[in-house]
């Protein structure tokens, strides 16, 4: 049982979309979006509370707001991922709900401002499936048998944020202000693989007859309730405009998650050898679970040109990396104090640091039309931990994409009274190579300790990952 433990810690718990780290892929409030992201040191308007908290006091009017990613189409081309020439390609069509803003001045103090937001700052739906069939001698170098390999997986992951800002101008060119944000961050996500072999021309009813099977199945549904606060500085001198902002990690509220995991291997042989049968089988409910963000801090500066026609845009933020720790504790309750449990179930999380940039341009062709443009990264953090876990000999899940994105923006707004209007377009793209397969259903081996793998070719690092994503960005924003 100790090698089974080993191998699955190894090679069968890759793939879980555990947390998404590309940490920029979502902008909030359309003309935002649309200069990439890069508000930081001002024009962040209604999304203020969330790119930086000092901008709130900056906006004039009352003003209700409401912006949506009318619709997001991804392409993602996995090749290799199970086994040489063994392709999977994936399509996602997301209509999605994006930022709903109200904010309010107070009366008593003009230079007071607060701000209220609902809004969801992830939401991916990711189906990969693909079913493997071809004869072979497998099992018997004589026989000629049918090959099935089946690969499953889902993975739906959520975000939604509420939270309030407020923010203090105490003179024409200083501002500061805070965010208090509430998230419920969430998993729903299944695993399965499934292979057998068995002869092509033995009838069934013939003794005979084999049907050797590798089975691997994971069912996990997690739920996390959080906070984090946002710390935010603005000055302007002349037609320069910085800001800076800290985000402090977020503290956990409560959250569990339920989890199950099954493997099991029959009738696998090679000749004359015999490899074991074997069952493993774990199920829990309310296991002690967390999905961390780490800690932030942007800087942003905008400059105006002399005419006042263009503005030019940068941000930048550093994110800290998070330390090794257990997304799912396996051998804890959330609710049952005597609960013994073991690593079967545990899963655990790390990233490493990473710094993104963005750059902006809005250019005034009137009075009512103004176009926008923006470039991003969105570099992945996911921390390569497998090899270091290995020794552990329990299961572990990461993120294995280490996708670096890329996002280009360009859109209309059209300024009406204390209104407006705005259109625009997102294209994304990003490629990885040399990923570890999420199986190999081709080149079968019994290679050492890899006999356990059961009807499977070793594990490579030979999946190449290329994304393309296209969006549209809606929003309406009104002053009163």
């Amino acid at each position: 049982m100790k090698n089974i433990i080993l191998i699955i810690s190894i090679c069968f718990s890759l793939s879980i979309v555990a947390q998404k780290n590309n940490y920029w892929s979502t902008s909030f409030n359309t003309e935002a979006s649309l200069l990439a992201g890069a508000v930081v040191g001002g024009n962040s308007d209604l999304t203020s509370i969330y790119y930086n908290p000092a901008g709130i006091s900056e906006i004039k009017d009352m003003k209700l707001s409401l912006n949506a990613n009318l619709f997001n189409y991804s392409i993602v081309d996995y090749k290799n991922a199970l086994g040489p020439d063994v392709n999977i390609k994936d399509y996602y069509f997301l209509v999605k709900p994006r930022f709903v803003s109200y904010l309010y001045r107070s009366k008593r103090d003009t230079n007071l401002s607060w701000q209220f937001a609902i809004y969801n700052k992830l939401l991916d739906d990711i189906t990969i499936y693909n079913t493997v069939k071809y004869n072979d001698n497998i099992l018997y170098k004589n026989i000629e048998e049918s090959y099935n390999g089946n690969f499953d997986m889902n993975s739906y992951l959520y975000d939604y944020r509420g939270g309030i800002g407020t923010s203090y101008m105490f003179n024409d060119r200083f501002s500061a202000g805070i965010s208090l944000i509430g998230m419920i961050k969430g998993i729903d996500y299944l695993k399965a693989i499934d292979v057998s072999v068995y002869p092509q021309d033995i009838s069934p009813n013939d003794t005979n007859y084999y049907f050797a099977n590798w089975n691997y199945y994971e069912k996990i549904y997690m739920y996390d309730v959080r906070i984090l606060a946002r710390i935010g500085f603005r000055y302007k001198f002349n037609q320069i405009q910085i800001g800076l902002v800290t985000t402090l990690p977020s503290f956990k509220l409560w959250g569990n998650s339920d989890s199950k995991r099954r493997m099991s291997q029959s009738n696998v042989k090679n000749d004359s050898i015999s490899y074991p049968n074997y069952t493993k089988i774990e199920s829990s409910i309310y296991l002690e679970s967390q999905m961390k963000d780490p800690f932030s801090v942007a800087f942003g500066i905008v400059y105006s040109s002399n005419d006042k026609k263009s503005k030019f845009y940068f941000s930048t933020e550093y994110f800290a990396g998070i330390d090794e720790y257990k997304m799912i504790d396996g051998t804890k309750s959330a609710e049952d104090e005597n609960f013994v449990g073991s690593d079967f179930l545990t899963h655990y999380y790390a990233t490493i640091p990473v710094i993104n940039f963005g750059i902006g341009y809005q250019h005034l062709f009137s009075k009512t039309i103004e176009g926008l443009m923006g470039f991003k990264t969105d570099f992945d953090a996911t921390k390569i931990i497998e090899k270091e876990l290995v020794d552990k000999e329990i299961p572990i899940s990461l993120n294995q994409n280490h996708l670096n994105l890329y996002h280009l923006t360009s859109g209309v707004k059209m300024n009406v009274k204390k209104g407006s209007f705005i259109i625009g377009i997102e294209y994304i793209f990003g490629y990885v190579k040399n990923l570890p397969q999420y199986a190999n259903f081709k080149d079968v081996n019994y290679n050492g300790s890899k006999e356990l793998l059961g009807l499977q070719g070793q594990i490579n690092d030979d999946m190449n990952i290329a994304y393309n994503s296209f969006g549209l960005y809606l929003g309406f924003s009104f002053g009163f």
